[in-house]
C-alpha cells in the first residue's frame, strides 16, 4: 500500500528520533480493515523525549474515522497512559467513515472516553490539525487537546463552508474555518509551520511534563521561530 510508505511513514519519521518498525499496519481478522500495529506505539522520541504518536492521514480514504480506526486510537491512547508518555495526535480527516454507517459514528464517543483516560492520568495531549481536519472527527477527540496546533492555512471545522452557506444563505466572513481565523477566535492555541514543528513539540512536552529544557530560556521560550507559539503559551508568574 503506498499511501503508507509515501505518507505514514515519512510523516513520523519527519518527527521521530528513532527509526519506524517496517510493520506499522496489520489486517483486522474481524473488520478486514489495515489498522496500527502495537509497533506503533513501542517507544519513540521527540528530541530524546519520550511519547506517543499517532498519525491519521488523509490519503488513505480520506483519513476517516471507522471501527478500526478508533480501536487503534483507543488502543494506542491506553498505551500511553500505561507507559507514562504524552500523546500527540497529528490528524487530518474528512469525519467519520460514512461507508461503516451508525458504527463509525459510534467511534466518536469511544475515542473520548480515551481522550478522558489521558486526563485522569495526567498524560499530556497535544493535538496537530492539519489540512483538511472536518466532521466527526473535529466534533470529538481531534479538538480535545490540552494543546491545539494547527498548520497553516488549514481548513478546520464541522461542514464545510460551501455547504454553511448553502444553509443559511449568507455570506461567511474571509477565511473562515482557516487556521488563523479560528486562532483569532480562540479556538486553536497556536499555528505552526511543519519545518518548525519537531522544535514546538519538543518545547511543548518539556513544559507540560517539567522536563529539563535544554536550549530553552528561562522563561519556557526557545528561538520564536514558530510564529504563534511563543505568544500562545502561559508564561510563568513571576517569582
Amino acid at each position: 500500500m503506498n499511501w503508507i510508505a509515501n505518507f505514514v511513514r515519512p510523516r513520523i519519521k519527519g518527527l521521530m528520533r528513532s527509526a519506524t518498525a517496517d510493520n506499522l499496519w496489520r489486517k483486522c481478522t474481524g473488520c478486514g480493515e489495515m489498522v496500527f500495529h502495537r509497533d506503533l506505539v513501542a517507544a519513540q522520541s521527540v528530541c530524546r523525549l519520550p511519547v506517543m504518536i499517532a498519525v491519521q492521514s488523509f490519503e488513505f480514504m480520506g483519513g476517516s474515522l471507522g471501527l478500526a480506526t478508533g480501536a487503534a486510537l483507543v488502543a494506542a491512547m491506553s498505551a500511553a497512559v500505561t507507559e507514562k508518555r504524552p500523546f500527540i495526535l497529528i490528524v487530518s480527516s474528512g469525519g467519520a467513515r460514512m461507508q461503516e454507517g451508525i458504527l463509525s459514528l459510534m467511534q466518536m464517543p469511544r475515542t473520548t472516553v480515551g481522550v478522558n483516560m489521558l486526563n485522569e492520568a495526567g498524560i499530556p495531549y497535544i493535538v496537530v490539525l492539519t489540512d483538511p481536519t472536518t466532521g466527526g472527527v473535529s466534533a470529538s477527540y481531534a479538538m480535545l487537546g490540552d494543546v491545539q496546533i494547527a498548520e497553516p492555512g488549514a481548513l478546520i471545522g464541522f461542514s464545510g463552508p460551501r455547504v454553511i452557506e448553502q444553509t443559511i444563505r449568507e455570506r461567511l466572513p474571509e477565511g473562515f474555518q482557516r487556521a488563523e481565523y479560528l486562532l483569532d477566535h480562540g479556538m486553536i492555541d497556536m499555528i505552526v509551520h511543519r519545518h518548525q514543528m519537531k522544535e514546538t513539540l519538543s518545547r511543548i512536552v518539556r513544559l507540560l511534563t517539567k522536563r529539563a529544557a535544554a536550549g530553552l530560556n528561562g522563561n519556557g521560550r526557545g528561538n520564536g521561530q514558530d510564529r504563534y507559539a511563543t505568544s500562545a503559551l502561559p508564561q510563568s508568574p513571576p517569582a
